[in-house]
């Protein structure tokens, strides 16, 4: 489920499995400050398209994930209490509006059916989300986009390593492309 890379300068902890990073998050759905996209390390064209990335792709994001805080009539959770006493000893003002529930991409309602037709038990409050989720409360990418994906004709292929990726343009194109092509094996022309 974990893949781990780590060399002299980056250490990456990734989810080896049908739903990648998603399946080991702590699914937690705060947005990025602005001044965030201020770093002169994000590329030039993604800059320049922050205003539809922050609210259309935002939007469709939000819409297809479905965040939600974590439910009043759940469990009280331990760890907002000790944080609330720490802020209360530093005397900070206006405590409830710093510490909320931050909304989660976790279901907490059981559903016979998302809203891309799958499955979806509530969440036990196990705590495993960052472990990995074993009850498939949790909103990964195999409970939402993926069943979308391939209800709308999309191929889904797990042990598939890519070395390269064609254009869009191209794969939109009539051009008939063979199907090692598109999994990442370049024929001898195209290298």
């Amino acid at each position: 489920m974990y893949e781990f890379y780590v060399t002299d300068d980056l250490s990456v902890a990734q989810g080896c499995g049908l739903g990648g990073g998603s399946l080991i998050n702590a699914n937690v759905g705060l947005d990025a400050h602005p001044e965030v996209f201020d770093d002169p390390l994000w590329p030039t064209e993604l800059k320049q398209d922050l205003d539809n990335l922050q609210k259309v792709d935002r939007k469709h994001f939000v819409e297809m994930i479905k965040p939600t805080p974590y439910p009043d009539h759940y469990p009280e959770l331990d760890k907002l209490h000790r944080m609330k006493d720490g802020f209360n000893v530093l005397d900070i003002e206006d405590i409830d509006k710093i510490a909320y529930k931050p909304p989660l991409y976790v279901t907490f309602e059981d559903t016979p059916s998302n809203h891309v037709g799958v499955p979806q038990p509530k969440c036990t409050a196990c705590g495993n989300c960052c472990g990995g989720c074993n009850v498939g409360a949790k909103n990964t990418l195999n409970m939402n986009y993926l069943p979308d994906a391939k209800a709308h004709g999309a191929e889904i292929f797990t042990e598939v390593g890519t070395e390269f990726l064609k254009t869009l343009i191209l794969l939109l194109s009539k051009v008939p492309l063979h199907r090692s092509s598109l999994l990442g094996h370049a024929s001898s022309n195209e290298k």
